[in-house]
């Protein structure tokens, strides 16, 4: 297994024997890997499986690679090798080759509690492999689980309809490295729309012989009209952006305001209601006193009236006490004012 065409924009990486040590070890690959700095790869894979543990070794690895990964099924994917290739960003596949996926199956020894510990650590890799492929198909956990129990093998097209595939290709383009370095170089739909205008281009010019060195050149022509399409979306993007946080800056201001007036109306609705019941108190209290003066005077009236005794009886009002209270009510509604 090894690197080749290192002169092109990606790298190829080969799955094309057993996974595991006697094949294809996850040590291997991650060597591969690290020497591709980043690069882009393209993943051909081509193994009826092997290692379970080591095909998830490897697709966590590819998952986690910087550079964008498309698989290329141009032979049998089976078992732990289907693993390998859900790990790409993008997984196509030949249209005359199978898909595989089955449950995993070991050889165990020893008396019935080992084997039950090995039935139950089964199941556990069946529930990780369950998981892995719904994320790629979006399918229901039941299903695909009785899709291992059948150990069904579909066709190319049976594989793109549940989700397993992203594209079937003529199996005299699978491997085409002109293909595969444009979508290694760019994000997967304007790959697609790259690709599909170059087809067309061909079909209405089979005549024309171009090398590759033209080739490349209307590719990169069009690469770079494609970036300076994308640039100027982004900048309108930000416009948009811009615009709506400044209506969202002058909402946000205007609800503040509106929330600041409604406290200070509720303050001064307390201090008059305040203000209301304290001239109340005085005004009650202005007329008990006006109330007792009355009743002082009649008072008086009524012992001056009084001619046929030699004593009188004098009832002494004390004006200036009142005068006072009258003093004091006055300045606290001058106060309350």
């Amino acid at each position: 297994m090894q690197f080749f065409n290192k002169t092109d924009k990606g790298f190829s990486l080969e799955i094309n024997d057993e996974i595991g040590f006697w094949g294809v070890s996850h040590q291997d690959v991650k060597a591969q890997l690290d020497a591709s700095n980043g690069s882009d790869i393209q993943l051909n894979v081509s193994s009826l499986g092997g290692d379970v543990n080591h095909a998830f070794a490897i697709y966590n690895m590819l998952k986690s690679h910087s550079g964008r990964v498309v698989a290329n099924i141009y032979g049998d994917a089976a078992s732990a090798a289907t693993l390998i290739a859900l790990g790409a960003d993008e997984v196509r596949i030949a249209d005359n080759v199978f898909f595989m996926i089955h449950n995993v199956w070991t050889m165990a020894v020893g008396d019935a509690g080992e084997l039950r510990k090995t039935a139950d650590l089964m199941d556990k890799f069946n529930d990780q492999i369950v998981d892995t492929y719904r994320k790629k198909t979006g399918l229901r956990k039941s299903e695909i689980k009785q899709l291992m129990n059948d150990e069904t093998w579909f066709t190319a097209n049976e594989a793109k309809q549940k989700g397993f595939v992203d594209k079937v290709t003529e199996a005299n383009n699978i491997l085409n490295r002109v293909e595969s370095k444009i979508y290694n170089s760019l994000d997967k739909e304007n790959a697609k729309k790259l690709l599909n205008k170059i087809n067309n281009n061909n079909q209405n010019s089979k005549k024309m012989e171009l090398n590759e060195k033209e080739v490349a050149s209307s590719i990169f022509t069009e690469i770079k009209n494609l970036f300076k399409k994308e640039q100027e979306e982004v900048k309108k993007e930000e416009v948009i952006e811009n615009k709506v946080s400044q209506e969202e800056l002058i909402k946000n201001a205007v609800a503040s305001a509106m929330e600041a007036a409604q406290k200070e109306n509720e303050a001064l609705k307390a201090k008059l209601a305040e203000k209301d019941a304290a001239i109340e108190n005085s005004t009650k209290e202005v007329e008990k006193a006006n109330a007792e003066l009355a009743k002082a005077q009649a008072s008086k009236t009524e012992v001056e009236a009084k001619e046929d005794t030699d004593a009188p009886v004098v009832v002494v009002v004390d004006e200036l006490v009142y005068a006072s209270a009258i003093k004091n009510l006055v300045k606290k509604v001058k106060h309350i004012n």
